[in-house]
């Protein structure tokens, strides 16, 4: 369990580093996600044209609901962390809690999904499915 709370800690510590890269990921993450997303189903003017705001409502929905949630349980953990051991039990509570906002955030997302869903033409969907391919290609490479 000690190596595991030093390990912790260095990735934190990475990412405190980091911060200002997160911060500017995190203020563009609608464009990311388009530019993302693009990559697999090539958009329309139009398509973007529904995508973008339902992204940035998400965006907007995150910054305001689940940041002060991420807020609270890395303060959390950082008194768990202070602590000489944590144990079993509470490391798989903070994992739950990170579980369950990865959850929340899918759950909101599925309307957008609705949304874009028969908006889609075949050959997108084709294109996606090749790029899934392709990806999961890569991966067995690697």
């Amino acid at each position: 369990m000690r190596y595991f709370k030093y390990g912790f800690i260095v990735v934190f510590s990475c990412l405190a580093l980091s911060c200002s890269l997160i911060k500017t990921a995190y203020n563009n993450a609608p464009a990311l996600a388009i530019w993302w997303l693009d990559d697999y189903f090539n958009f329309t003017p139009a398509q973007n044209l529904v995508l973008k705001p339902a992204l940035k409502n998400l965006h907007d929905w995150h910054r305001q609901s689940q940041l002060p949630i991420y807020l609270s349980l890395l303060q959390e953990l950082q008194q768990s962390f202070a602590k000489e051991q944590i144990s079993a039990t509470e490391a798989c509570e903070k994992i739950d809690a990170i579980r369950l906002s990865i959850y929340t955030l899918q759950a909101e997302s599925i309307p957008i999904i609705i949304e874009m869903a028969p908006l889609l033409s075949d050959k997108q969907l084709k294109n996606f499915q090749q790029q899934l391919v392709k990806r999961t290609e890569k991966w067995k490479e690697e």
